[in-house]
């Protein structure tokens, strides 16, 4: 019965784990097949389980030496990650938690010797998490500038006559943008995610390693204006789609595909020279030596499937506004409702989950028409997050401006074009306004912590724009923001007046 134990308590322990993290783990297999970026995260598992089979003979030679304490902090760390990640409906943390939670179960299970040898497998799980774009998004403004100067360069080179201005390249026949989709950043990490198990298998020492990887991705970067060139001169010469070339070959994957190239080669290349090397020798396995502790397992893996039937995490309490958001005043300040004004909603980003939402028309004495767009939140979840991966796009181009209190402080908002609109928007968490994505994101984490709400709200004010000097139209929003900001606050402090009145009765 012993040996199927030790068969079976493992696949619980897995299955466990898999059920506690469910959620976060479906919701990030989910963006990888919708954001090009991401694709490539589908091989990380499996090459970072290969990784991991490479070093079962270094694994085999040491004895294991639980660490219980040191573990046991670990996985505390984990799970208190996931429980407020739930709570604030942030899944980068609930996703890191994951990774966190194997590490506490390798020194709970085999000790730090193991978790040293098996760090490269877990650390390049780190690639299947969805947090890289906050590392390349300054860098597509560059990528895309620089590859329509070397694009246009290389086509006078070849003689078609090509004229930039910034991103625009005119040919004689088309103009060509290369637009952020078209700057190859996203697929750089594709190719370094690539290039660090290769090099860390096929070669020895940090030089030829850190060789090959800045090779790969050095000539991947150059492959960009290379593809910005082809594409040039194939509409230039009449000669397949003028968007990627012909049956789209010049896609950004191009850019992928050189690293790939450059990435073997390149390998190959480098294990000639090192073919004389002396291969590593093996050390037979420690006699008698148990994997690990039947014991320790199955207390693991009952902890696991009782932590993913009675739930992780209590859910955040759902706040209700004491005065509905169809409440606001008729008339703000200098702006008067107009009802003939726009009835649907309309956002450059998803807060269609919100519990409430509200669209308004005003317009000020001399005529300037203004919207005014309020989303609810009374409570953030897996589906209905005030922060998503759709608002990085609304942040993009945004500039921050501060916005002169009608009442109480002075609070930052974002400026930003969607649309042939000028817009100011920002985040209310529990009544705090924020301007920025990470520090509403922040906000509901510290709210969720110490009060266990994620109650929030997104204001946007917006006015068609001029198409000139729109700095006259911005601050007129400004002004309407400030008293907007204002109006709604009467509904937060309502709110929060009547929460302590009823903790004020629970007291006496």
């Amino acid at each position: 019965m012993l040996p199927a134990l030790r068969i079976v308590m493992p696949c619980l322990l897995g299955a466990g784990l898999l059920a506690v993290y469910a959620d976060p783990l479906i919701a990030m297999v989910r963006l990888w097949d919708v954001s090009p970026m991401y694709s490539y995260a589908f091989t990380v598992p499996p090459i970072a389980l290969y990784l991991l089979w490479t070093r079962r003979r270094e694994l085999r030679q040491h004895a294991p030496r639980p660490a219980w304490v040191v573990g046991g902090v670990v996985l505390a760390a984990a799970l208190l990650m996931l429980v407020l990640g739930e709570l604030a409906a942030i899944q980068i943390i609930q996703q890191v938690s994951f990774l966190v939670a194997l590490v506490g179960f390798v020194l709970v299970l085999f000790g730090a010797t193991h978790l040293t040898i098996a760090a490269p497998a877990l650390g390049y799980l780190l690639f299947m998490v969805p947090f890289w774009d906050v590392f390349t998004e300054q860098l597509h403004w560059p990528f895309q500038n620089n590859s329509a100067r070397l694009g246009v360069a290389l086509l006078h080179g070849i003689g078609v006559p090509a004229y930039r201005e910034g991103t625009i390249i005119a040919l004689s026949n088309v103009t060509l943008e290369v637009a952020r989709e078209c700057s190859g950043v996203n697929y750089l990490v594709a190719v370094l995610a690539l290039a660090l198990p290769l090099s860390y298998l096929r070669l020895n020492g940090w030089r030829s390693r850190a060789l090959l990887i800045g090779s790969a991705i050095g000539i991947a970067a150059l492959a960009n204006g290379l593809r910005v060139a082809l594409i040039g001169a194939l509409v230039h010469w009449n000669v397949g789609s003028p968007l990627h070339g012909p049956f789209h070959v010049l896609h950004g994957l191009f850019v992928a595909g050189t690293g790939y190239v450059v990435l073997f080669v390149g390998l190959r290349i480098l294990e000639s020279r090192q073919a004389n090397a002396a291969e590593m020798t093996s050390t037979p396995a420690v006699p008698g030596a148990s994997s690990w502790s039947l014991t320790t397992v199955s207390v693991l893996a009952a902890a696991c499937w009782l932590l993913a039937m009675v739930g992780t995490a209590p859910a955040a309490v759902r706040v209700a506004l004491s005065k509905p958001l169809d409440q606001l005043p008729s008339q703000i300040g200098g702006w008067t409702r107009d009802f003939a004004g726009p009835q649907a909603m309309n956002a450059p980003t998803d807060w269609s989950q919100a519990d409430s939402q509200i669209l308004r028309s005003y317009s000020r004495t001399n005529g300037q028409p203004a919207t005014v767009q309020i989303w609810y939140f009374e409570a953030q979840g897996k589906d209905s997050e005030l922060v998503n991966f759709q608002v990085a796009a609304l942040h993009r181009d945004a500039v921050q401006r501060t916005i002169p209190a009608t009442s109480g402080t002075a609070f930052t908002a974002n400026v930003t074009r969607p649309q042939g609109k000028v817009a100011l928007f920002w985040y209310e968490i529990d009544g705090v306004p924020e301007a920025g994505q990470y520090a509403a994101k922040l906000k509901s984490l510290w709210t969720a912590a110490t009060s266990g709400r994620s109650n929030a709200a997104a204001i946007m004010v917006s006015a068609p724009s001029t198409g000139t000097s729109d700095d006259e139209t911005v601050a007129s929003l400004q002004d309407l923001a400030s008293h907007v900001h204002a109006a709604l606050g009467k509904h937060w402090r309502a709110e929060l007046a009547a929460r302590q009145s009823e903790s004020a009765k629970h007291t006496n």
